[in-house]
């Protein structure tokens, strides 16, 4: 048998991610806000440091000799909105009091307990997908510089990059999580359109359609002498077209003699 050349399927365009996503703080609480506008992008990752348990006469790498030292997790969010919230969540530790119509932001107390976020997620559109993809670091804190810089001609951007920390309770536990709908939205339906001994159906009759889309449209064609009667579900469209599928389908045109 050929060896397929590439390995682009019926689902690959559906399980690509767009655009730049939406950054989240404290996502799915009660203190939950967006960040707003970013510019440049926004990206997650995981920096791991890993240890290999080197023993006298091993060739090379072997499996099971490695041992985890260090998870980093961080988001990088390049922030156009100037809020308050933003530029605090870029000095960890500062305070803000409005003064003479501004909001005054300073620092003097070190870092506490309360500075740390509990979550901060990138949440991104999957195409063909009504549910996101959600990259999230939790007890979040910004430990890079702080830096504003603004040019002729353009607006600044406030990069911030923050970093998981991990619960000093439950410290096995490494602080940042990957939530896949992938399970969800890639369900399908087999849809069936048949037609008794009085007639036919013209159109795509075996459909295979994503939950929640719609099948392409039949017709239930009588032979001579015959006229369409109803599907044996009841309905009376005809042509006919299911929308919103979210179960399989297996429905019969039925046809009666003409009068």
């Amino acid at each position: 048998m050929a060896q397929r050349r590439t390995g682009i399927t019926a689902d690959t365009y559906q399980r690509l991610l767009t655009d730049s996503g939406v950054v989240v703080v404290d996502y799915g609480l009660a203190s939950e806000r967006k960040v707003g506008a970013t510019r440049g992008g926004n990206s997650f990752g995981v920096e791991q440091e890993n240890r290999e348990m080197l023993a006298d006469g091993a060739p090379g790498p072997v499996k099971g000799s490695q041992r985890r030292l260090r998870s980093i997790a961080k988001l990088t969010v390049n922030i156009l909105e100037m809020t308050k919230e933003n530029v605090q969540m870029s000095l960890p530790g500062s305070t803000s009091a409005l003064e003479s119509g501004y909001d005054k932001i300073t620092r003097e107390d070190g870092i506490t307990l309360g500075d740390y976020y509990e979550n901060v997620a990138l949440i991104i559109t999957k195409n063909g997908g009504t549910d996101p993809m959600v990259f999230m670091i939790k007890n979040a804190l910004a430990l890079e510089n702080a830096e504003f810089e603004a040019s002729e001609d353009d607006e600044p951007v406030l990069s911030v990059e923050l970093t998981a920390h991990f619960d000093p309770d439950n410290i096995g536990a490494e602080p940042w999580e990957i939530w896949n709908p992938e399970d969800q939205a890639f369900v399908y339906y087999d849809v069936t359109y048949g037609a008794d001994a009085n007639g036919t159906v013209v159109g795509d009759t075996t459909q295979s359609v994503r939950s929640g889309e719609d099948a392409t449209e039949v017709g239930a064609i009588p032979d001579t002498g015959y006229v369409f009667d109803e599907w044996d579900d009841g309905s009376t469209d005809n042509p006919r077209k299911d929308t919103n599928v979210t179960e399989d389908i297996d429905v019969t045109a039925t046809f009666v003699q003409e009068s």
